[in-house]
């Protein structure tokens, strides 16, 4: 599966409803000279960069890492409901897809329960056309770190088809500020940048993107 070069994209600009001009300025100014912050207002405050990564995968891009739109997210790992851990860069070969879409959740969180299936359809519609779509749970209904055993019971509560993994050593975690899930992360594959990045429901405007730079 071929993503469509964001240059190919430029000439239906003028036609591009509002939504859709704002996903593309996202990805021009990630693939740019640009350094302005033209991602959605985080709340994250301080240096949020992952230095001196003391392991890069064979394959993986290379740092230094950071949290912002256009800085490459470094090699993170969860636990997969049957326990064991699986990373970024193993997710990253599992399949031939151009872009990662990373969604975070709660138990307490009433917003990311109601978004699921806008998550599953996106997954459904995607899937097939380039969009690897993560869920990564990170508290319980207490706010404890979410557990192996959270992250499976997430997928039967919602009936999910894609992977759900639970960040339950806080590695994706000091990346947002987690009072405001759900949290969006879309990541372009092969270099593992960050071309979007906003707290909510996003999936309308990730469909835009993706409407873009997928055929």
């Amino acid at each position: 599966m071929r993503s469509r070069s964001l240059a190919s994209s430029l000439p239906f600009w003028r036609a591009l409803p509002c939504a859709e001009c704002v996903c593309l300025a996202l990805l021009l100014s990630a693939c740019g000279d640009d350094t302005t912050d033209t991602s959605a207002d985080t709340g994250v405050t301080g240096d949020t960069s992952v230095a001196d990564a003391s392991f890069t995968p064979s394959g993986y891009p290379a740092g230094p890492y950071g949290s912002e739109t256009g800085e490459v997210l470094a090699d993170l790992t969860f636990q997969r409901p049957d326990g064991s851990e699986v990373s970024l860069s193993e997710l990253r070969a599992s399949g031939d897809n151009q872009y990662l879409f990373l969604n975070t959740a709660a138990f307490w969180c009433g917003a990311c329960i109601e978004e699921q299936p806008e998550i599953q359809a996106l997954h459904d519609d995607y899937g097939d056309r380039g969009l690897l779509t993560v869920v990564t749970v990170f508290e319980d209904a207490s706010s404890y770190p979410a557990t192996a055993e959270d992250a499976a019971r997430w997928v039967d509560n919602h009936d999910l088809t894609f992977p759900v993994v639970a960040d339950a050593n806080g590695v994706f975690t000091p990346l947002y500020d987690t009072a405001l899930a759900p949290f969006n992360m879309l990541v372009e594959l092969s270099t593992m940048t960050i071309v979007f990045r906003g707290y909510g429901n996003q999936v309308s405007t990730i469909r835009s993107t993706l409407d873009l730079v997928l055929q």
